[in-house]
């Protein structure tokens, strides 16, 4: 029996040997109004693509821009940050505010005819494009800003504007109108370094050109020139020269001490620290410059101190010398000698020291004159606080000293005698006398009786 659904072909030519084979399904009904195989309606999950599609390139085109913007920054700096504008900016950019905002308000003025329209600058009798410094001069011509500019037409949005703009607007200072000014801190910098610069180096010249042409080594006297005999008209002594390092020594022969004047005894005295000691008695006695039981120059007598209590030097000072052949048979001596006396170094670091500040304090002129108008301020501040401490914790108040007060002269305009100093002590009480009593004091009431009623007496 042949399957349900399934048709009979006739395979062999005959029935006898037919076979049952199901037919194939048939295909799908086309939808109507179709054009071929392909559906009108479009599928949801196309759809779902093209809009998958587009999102992805509009986050693209996102994090392309985003990218760019960073790489901008990044070129300005690692951190990016809004400049910040200084006090003079802030003013200058107030000032071209508030001409904008006054050239944009636009007002109805009668004119000859008829009506115009103009901003408010006509209101205030200038051209429709006056300048800045035109509209701001109107402005500070009137008693008070708002007074002008409400007078010109502004309504009150517009006043209130202008006016939290005006306090900035007026301490403007444009470029244009900015004055020349010459690098006067630049110019005293760059003069101070010049000067410090001039000290040092005529301080490494002196220095150095002291000892120029002259031998240095130590000294120590001797004995007596002149048969060592310190009677001799002239005080000279032979002094015994040893250059550093060498073992060799040399002999300067009648060397003569130094002599200065001493401008507090106004006398003379001997020149040099090594010899300090040797006019104890300031008679310049020569035989006292040696000490007979040491057998010691003065120049030599640590054991003894100086007139101002400081030990005394105990030999081999630092002197300068020139060697050279005076007589040939004593070969080479010492031909001048000088005691080691280098030039004073203070002055030229006391000059260094006060240029390098002052070289200091132009190159930081700005910073240090608003450092030094700070500590003015918090100063100021400071004692005004002191001072109304003081007030505010006082028993006393502060009134004149007279019992009056003072009276202003109407032909000259400076206060009477009557005006007296202030004072914290308390005011004095005056008895009310009937010469002292106000101009408008009240009256007694008189008595009344039953016939002063009857006459009308006035009070009653």
């Amino acid at each position: 029996m042949a399957a349900k659904g399934a048709e009979l072909w006739d395979v062999g030519g005959g029935n006898q040997d037919a076979v049952a084979v199901p037919m194939p399904p048939s295909p799908p009904p086309r939808p109507p109004g179709g054009m071929g195989d392909r559906p009108t309606t479009p599928d949801v999950r196309d759809i779902a693509v093209l809009d998958q599609e587009e999102e992805d390139e509009l986050d693209a085109e996102h994090e392309a821009e985003k990218q760019r913007r960073e790489d901008k920054k990044a070129k300005k700096g690692s951190v990016f940050k809004e400049r910040v504008l200084t006090p003079a900016e802030l003013d200058n950019k107030a000032r071209t505010d508030m001409v904008k905002h006054m050239r944009k308000i636009q007002k109805e003025y009668t004119v000859s005819g008829g009506t115009a329209g103009c901003n408010i600058l006509c209101g205030m009798n200038l051209r429709p494009d006056a300048t800045a410094a035109e509209i701001l001069g109107a402005i500070a011509d009137f008693h008070t800003p708002a007074e002008s500019i409400r007078n010109a037409g502004a309504g009150p949005k517009d006043l209130a504007y202008l006016l939290s703009l005006w306090p900035r607007a007026i301490r403007a200072e444009p470029e244009d109108q900015k004055k020349a000014r010459s690098p006067w801190l630049c110019i005293g910098a760059f003069t101070s370094a010049l000067v410090v610069g001039g000290f040092a180096g005529l301080m490494i010249f002196v220095t150095s050109s002291y000892k120029v042409g002259w031998e240095e080594g130590t000294c120590k006297m001797r004995d007596f020139s002149n048969n060592n005999s310190c009677t001799a008209p002239i005080c000279q002594v032979n002094v015994l020269v040893r250059m550093p390092g060498r073992a060799q020594q040399y002999i300067k022969r009648g060397w003569v001490i130094p002599l200065k004047k001493d401008y507090i005894t106004q006398g003379i005295a001997l020149k040099g620290d090594p010899f300090v000691c040797c006019d104890a008695t300031r008679t310049l006695n020569c035989c006292a410059f040696y000490n007979k039981v040491q057998f010691t120059f003065c120049d030599d007598w640590p054991h003894l101190n100086d007139p101002n209590g400081n030990p005394c030097p105990e030999g081999k000072w630092k002197c300068l010398f020139k060697l050279g052949v005076i007589d040939p048979k004593v070969g080479t001596e010492v031909t001048e000698l000088l005691v080691s006396d280098p030039p004073e170094l203070l002055p030229f670091f006391f000059g260094i020291g006060i240029f390098s500040l002052l070289t200091l304090i132009f190159a930081t002129g700005r910073t240090t004159r608003r450092f030094v108008g700070r500590i003015a301020d918090i100063a100021h501040s400071a004692w005004a606080a002191y001072e109304m401490r003081k007030i505010a914790t006082s028993d006393s108040v502060l009134v004149p000293h007279g019992e009056e007060a003072p009276a202003r002269d109407l032909v000259t305009g400076k206060m009477a005698e009557a005006k007296k100093r202030m004072s914290f002590l308390p005011p004095k009480v005056v008895e009310e006398t009937s010469e002292a009593a106000p101009k408008f004091a009240k009256k007694s009431r008189p008595a009344c009786s039953a016939h002063s009623e009857k006459i009308c007496v006035p009070g009653c």
